[in-house]
């Protein structure tokens, strides 16, 4: 997948960043906990395409190390945090 593509890319029901999971080929929103398939690297961003990703699948997945390396997620937090100070 290209890195520019990935970088731009959100998921298309909250806006949150993604995480690519090279070895199932998805990108997957980890707070609306589904998966978005890529087919010929071409991504699937309908929600009807996407599948639900289970709680021990969630829970098993390595989400620290990615969201560490995916600027954009930590850029929406530090945004957040900000926001929820001000109030």
């Amino acid at each position: 997948m290209d890195k520019y593509l990935l970088s731009i890319l959100v998921c298309p029901l909250c806006k949150a960043s993604l995480v690519y999971e090279k070895s199932a080929q998805e990108l997957i929103c980890r707070f609306d906990r589904l998966a978005y398939p890529i087919r010929d690297e071409i991504p699937i961003m309908l929600e009807s395409e996407a599948r639900s990703i289970s709680l021990e699948e969630y829970d098993s997945l390595r989400w620290l190390g990615a969201v560490m390396r995916n600027k954009c997620f930590n850029r929406k937090i530090r945004r957040h945090v900000m926001m929820t100070r001000m109030v």
